[in-house]
């Protein structure tokens, strides 16, 4: 085993990397400092990929991967493009995935029609550095089909990463350590993947919403690009990234100051602390299955954030600024788990609606049918899910859920104080 620390002499160069990026950065989003950090971490991740610590009696690498929740017109899409042209400074092969499918991630396996030899065809998780995904929205969807992609992501996300896919034909089988940028809208599917559990515990999730002003100060930096010159990467950034990438072609070992490790538990224990405030006892048991996994992702960066300040040990400064930026992710799922809420409350009212409209109680079917096309959120989210909050709605005691007299198998919903026609 090597315990040497990242060689010295190349970090001399690595000087405020970071606002490096943040200003190039900045020349193609705004309003979006936060995941342009996050964004630099999963480069550092990959580029590092050589140099690890330990962690539980194992050997960790610094890879992360993350996954963006923001409106249209906001910067997700934009956000990919320095991505990108970093990534071909630092020769990082760079995949932008546009089919949601098991073969198209893991590969798939194929026989000859003459010969009859069976051929194995790895997917691009055998070599992709980066994989970007524009459409994370369909990631969510639900069924069988669905499935096997959240069992292809979950093996390819775990530390050490593994992908493992049996088919007719034979298996496929290869280790992998792609980081994922995954982007989408805000679509009801994520209350299914947080609930499911497995997906989104293993990213970190960067969920935005933005006011009035943001958006117009976005849109005024929309009209001032149109007669903008080329953003080319500056050449200090350049020589930069350039050390960054001999850096990372060593193993190499990090390190944490103990005495510093041991002040951030304090920290990092206050903080967890109050994470589940408020929230009942179904969303603080999904918040606790994404505090067993923070830990790590605070690690990772924490000893990234070294690196990039040339400091050879991970510090308290380090290990808080780690943190700072992992509260995002979990200020994220909070998000997440209250628009549920929201989304209970805007069915709720409907479902009242149509019981003034059509003095009766309506069945599940027919109430979800009812919700899908009244609601743009209903539409997206389908009539399975629409029957689902149905039910939520009547554990709580919302609504009330009963057989039907003139037809047993059938099951109605009323308001609780709905007098029975």
């Amino acid at each position: 085993m090597n315990n040497k620390h990242p060689p010295k002499e190349n970090m001399a160069r690595l000087s405020g990397l970071m606002d490096k990026w943040l200003e190039y950065f900045r020349g193609y989003c705004c309003e979006n400092d936060t995941l342009g950090r996050l964004l630099f971490h999963l480069l550092v991740g990959k580029v590092a990929s050589n140099i690890q610590f330990k962690y539980a009696n194992e050997d960790m690498g610094l890879r992360i991967s993350v996954f963006v929740i923001q409106p249209s017109g906001t910067g997700k899409g934009q956000s990919r493009k320095p991505v990108r042209e970093v990534a071909k400074r630092l020769e990082l092969k760079y995949d932008e995935c546009l089919e949601a499918s098991d073969a198209a991630l893991a590969g798939t396996i194929c026989q000859e029609k003459k010969k009859g030899e069976v051929k194995i065809i790895n997917g691009p998780l055998a070599t992709a550095d980066i994989i970007v995904f524009t459409e994370g929205e369909s990631l969510l969807a639900r069924g069988t089909f669905n499935k096997n992609i959240y069992a292809i992501l979950q093996g390819g996300l775990d530390e050490p990463g593994q992908i493992n896919k049996k088919m007719a034909l034979g298996e496929i089988s290869y280790p992998t350590n792609t980081a994922f940028l995954i982007t989408s809208y805000m679509v009801q599917e994520f209350h299914t993947a947080l609930l499911e559990k497995g997906l989104l515990q293993r990213l970190i999730v960067v969920k935005r919403d933005f006011s009035t002003e943001q958006r117009k100060r976005i849109e005024q930096f929309i009209l001032n690009s149109v007669h903008r010159d080329k953003i080319v990467i500056p050449g200090e950034f350049e020589n930069a990234l350039k050390e960054l990438k001999k850096l990372g072609e060593a193993k190499a070992f990090i390190e944490f100051d103990k005495a510093d490790f041991e002040r951030f538990k304090g920290h990092y224990s206050e903080y967890t602390a109050k994470v589940t405030e408020g929230l009942d006892e179904k969303n603080k048991i999904v918040m606790e299955s994404f505090l067993t996994r923070l830990i790590l992702l605070v690690l990772k960066i924490a000893c990234q954030s070294a690196i990039i300040n040339e400091r050879r040990v991970v510090s308290l400064e380090d290990l808080d600024y780690a943190l700072d930026l992992c509260k995002v992710h979990l200020e994220s799922i909070r998000q997440l788990l209250g628009q549920d809420a929201i989304i209970q409350s805007e069915f709720l009212g409907l479902f009242k609606e149509a019981i003034a409209k059509n003095q009766s109680k309506p069945g599940k079917v027919e109430a979800a049918r009812y919700l899908v096309k009244h609601t743009k959120i209903g539409e997206h989210m389908g009539e399975k899910r629409a029957q689902e909050i149905l039910e939520e709605l009547a554990e709580k005691g919302i609504l009330k859920r009963e057989k039907d007299p003139n037809s047993p198998n059938k099951i109605v919903f009323s308001l609780p104080d709905t007098p029975t026609l």
